[in-house]
């Protein structure tokens, strides 16, 4: 299945730009989303990549790495990882700290690697790409897949969540999409179309995050918050984010 589109770049070059590696590292210094990482995604995300290196998992990749943040994590389980981001300024991150990576600057979307991988991570990657680029990125990862490789990635905003559920009373009245969200039901959709077959599907983070503005006193109570949703039951889809692991189907 192919898509082009005469959008399919905006993405690409919003995280192009020169100065964005800076921008987008502060996103993960403190507040909520340095919270989340450290006390809910990370370990959640080491729990996952254990298991699957458990089941024989070595050679893997991040796909549109950015700064390192999950090639780093990477870098802890598995012997000489590769990430690949179409930004120089947001590699130069990634390099001065993945230093156990290989780093390349590259679209395998328009210029495939020869390598095949048995698992690949994209984070903080479809949510905001347009409908072809989640495409074509989802066939780039499949191409560099083993025949039984794993796609692990996350979405951020998940739009049955609270927050979610918000934006679209928003984009109703407004009249505009002022945000993205996307439900793990049109997530999947999208990940059968492409050849892959959800086989676990993990919801995180009750708390939702409304604004900047209050980012550090959200961070500050993440946990305890979470722990409580837990202790009571809630249901998960109401979480402000997921991670789908995927398998690569024969098909």
């Amino acid at each position: 299945m192919t898509a082009t589109s005469s959008h399919a770049d905006s993405y690409r070059v919003s995280h192009s730009s020169t100065g964005y590696g800076t921008q987008y590292s502060r996103v993960y210094q403190d507040g909520y989303y340095y919270k989340q990482w450290i006390t809910i995604e990370k370990p959640l995300l080491t729990r996952i990549l254990e298991s699957y290196k458990r089941q024989g998992a070595t050679r893997v990749m991040d796909f549109a790495c950015g700064t390192g943040r999950i090639l780093s994590v990477l870098e802890r389980h598995f012997t000489n990882p590769t990430g690949v981001d179409v930004s120089e300024s947001m590699l130069c991150f990634a390099k001065s700290t993945c230093i156990k990576s290989k780093i390349l600057q590259q679209d395998i979307t328009k210029e495939p690697i020869d390598c095949k991988f048995d698992l690949i991570t994209a984070f903080r990657f479809f949510l905001n790409a347009e409908e072809s680029l989640k495409i074509e990125a989802l066939e780039a990862i499949r191409r560099n897949l083993t025949s039984d490789g794993i796609l692990i990635a996350n979405i951020h905003q998940n739009s049955s969540s609270p927050l979610g559920m918000a934006h679209k009373v928003r984009n109703l009245i407004t009249r505009s999409q002022r945000s993205n969200d996307l439900s793990y039901k049109e997530f999947e959709v999208v990940l059968n179309s492409c050849g892959f077959k959800v086989i676990e599907l993990h919801h995180y983070s009750f708390l939702p995050r409304p604004g900047w503005f209050a980012s550090n006193i959200l961070g500050s109570i993440i946990l305890p918050f979470e722990q409580l949703c837990t202790f009571l039951r809630l249901p998960r889809f109401l979480c402000q984010s997921y991670i789908v692991v995927a398998k690569r189907s024969c098909v």
